[in-house]
């Protein structure tokens, strides 16, 4: 039997290290977002004003830190 650990960080905080620029605007090092999906490609994050980052993977995961 296979039994898989779960490490989703769905639903966990995130601050970001640097800025961070998508085709709808930067975001500033320092703000602070959730995770709200997970794919192959990164994960999905939105801030507390509904602003997103889809797949954040293409840009490199050393651009988050996740909180506690």
């Amino acid at each position: 039997m296979f039994t898989p650990h779960n490490q989703s960080k769905v639903g966990k905080r995130v601050v970001l290290l640097e800025d961070v620029s998508t085709l709808r605007g930067t975001f500033s090092k320092g703000h602070e977002m959730t995770i709200i999906g997970e794919t192959p490609r990164g994960w999905d994050l939105e801030d507390d004003d509904g602003n997103q980052i889809l797949e954040a993977g293409m840009f490199g995961h050393k651009e988050f830190k996740l909180l506690d």
